[in-house]
C-alpha cells in the first residue's frame, strides 16, 4: 500500500537490494501506519524461525550504530562541559569509527553476510554504501607522520565512495548515513570543512602552497636544527646565516630567491666589528647596536600569509574546540592574547 501511494513501481525486495535509505523511509512510513501490528508479526516470524540472517544482521548494525549514537553522547558531553580537550574528543571518535567498522566485519562474519554475494548493482544507493563503509579508518593512507589521523583524506575517501550517485540520490543516502551523527560531530564536521580551509591556503606571503610548504620545512625544521648543531660545536649561527648555508646546499629557484630577498646575508665578522666599534664610540645604545649589525633577519610572523591568519581568527571558537593544537601551532603569542577567552583558554 505504502509503495502504490508513493508511485513506486519496484517491490520491497528490490529496492531493499538497491537503496536501503529508501527502504528506511518506507519502513518508517510503515511503522506510522500498523506498527504494533508489525511487531507482532516480526515476533512471530522470529519464533517460527522466518527471519533471515540478512535481515537480522541489519538489524543488528542498526543497534550497533544506535548504541554508538548513546556513547557518542556521553563523549559529546565531556567535550562540552571542558572535561576533555579537543584533541582527545578526535581521538575518542576515532576510536569509535573503528568500533563500528569492526562491528560491522563481525556482523557480517556472524549473520553470513557476504556484501558480494549481495550482488548489489554497480553504481546502485547500496554499492556506494558498501563502499563507503568499507573505508577504515585505521587504513595506513590515513595515517600522519605524527601518528595521528589524517581526517581530511578519510572524509574525502568517503566522499569519493558516494561519486558515482545522482546529486539527489547522494543528498538522501548523507542524510541516512548521519541520522545518527550528534550535534558535536556535526559540528566537528564544520571543523574539519575550516582545518582544510587553513590547509589550503597559502601560509607565507608570494608563495604558492607547495612552495610554503618547502619554505615552512627550512624555516622551522632545517634553520633550528642547524643551529643546534652549531651550537654543540661551540658556534652561534644566526637565523639569516643559517638560511644562506641551506640555500647554498639546495633549495628550489622560487623558494630561494624569496628567502634571499627577506634575509640579507649578514656582514663578514670583521665589517661587524669594525662597525660596532665605531657605534660604541658614538653612544648608540647596545639594542640598537645589535639591530643594526646582527641584522637577525624579520621576525617569522611577518612573513606569514594574512589571509591564513584571518580564517584563524574568524573561526577560533570552533577550532579552539576541535583543534586547539592547530591554534596553538599557527598563531603567535601577540595574536593568541588577542583570542577571545574560551579560545584563549584552549590553546594555553
Amino acid at each position: 500500500e505504502v509503495l502504490r501511494d508513493r508511485g513506486i513501481e519496484e517491490s520491497y525486495e528490490e529496492i531493499a537490494a538497491n537503496d536501503l535509505p529508501l527502504k528506511a523511509e518506507i519502513d518508517t512510513e510503515v511503522e506510522e501506519r500498523i506498527g504494533g501490528e508489525l511487531e507482532i508479526r516480526g515476533e512471530t516470524s522470529k519464533l517460527r524461525g522466518q527471519q533471515t540472517p540478512q535481515s537480522e544482521g541489519f538489524e543488528a548494525l542498526e543497534a550497533t550504530r544506535e548504541r554508538q549514537q548513546v556513547e557518542q553522547l556521553a563523549d559529546d558531553t565531556k567535550l562540552n562541559s571542558n572535561q576533555w580537550s579537543g584533541d582527545v574528543w578526535r581521538e575518542k571518535y576515532a576510536d569509535r569509527q573503528r568500533q563500528f567498522f569492526a562491528s560491522r566485519e563481525q556482523i557480517k562474519e556472524d549473520f553470513q553476510i557476504t556484501f558480494d554475494e549481495r550482488k548489489s548493482p554497480p553504481k546502485s544507493v547500496n554499492a556506494a554504501i558498501d563502499t563507503y563503509f568499507d573505508v577504515n579508518v585505521d587504513d595506513e593512507r590515513f595515517s600522519l607522520p605524527d601518528g595521528t589521523i589524517d581526517w581530511d583524506r578519510f572524509f574525502d575517501a568517503r566522499d569519493t565512495a558516494l561519486k558515482p550517485l545522482s546529486p539527489s540520490d547522494r543528498t538522501r543516502v548523507m542524510e541516512w548515513l548521519r541520522k545518527f551523527d550528534t550535534p558535536t560531530v556535526t559540528e566537528f564536521r564544520k571543523a574539519q570543512e575550516v582545518v582544510d580551509e587553513v590547509f589550503e591556503t597559502p601560509k607565507y606571503k608570494d608563495l604558492t602552497l607547495e612552495q610554503g610548504e618547502e619554505a615552512d620545512r627550512i624555516l622551522n625544521e632545517d634553520v633550528p636544527n642547524l643551529q643546534t648543531q652549531a651550537l654543540r660545536e661551540g658556534i652561534e649561527l644566526e637565523r639569516t646565516d643559517a638560511v644562506h648555508f641551506i640555500i647554498e646546499r639546495g633549495v628550489s629557484d622560487e623558494v630561494g630567491d624569496w628567502l634571499r630577498r627577506r634575509f640579507k646575508k649578514s656582514r663578514s665578522q670583521v665589517v661587524k666589528d669594525i662597525l660596532r666599534d665605531r657605534l660604541r664610540a658614538a653612544g648608540v645604545p647596545t639594542d640598537i647596536i645589535r639591530r643594526i649589525v646582527d641584522r637577525p633577519g624579520p621576525k617569522l610572523e611577518t612573513l606569514i600569509n594574512p589571509e591564513r591568519d584571518d580564517i584563524l581568527l574568524e573561526n577560533q571558537e570552533i577550532l579552539a574546540k576541535f583543534y586547539p593544537d592547530i591554534l596553538a601551532r599557527q598563531l603567535n603569542r601577540e595574536q593568541e592574547a588577542g583570542l577571545g577567552e574560551s579560545a584563549f583558554a584552549a590553546v594555553q
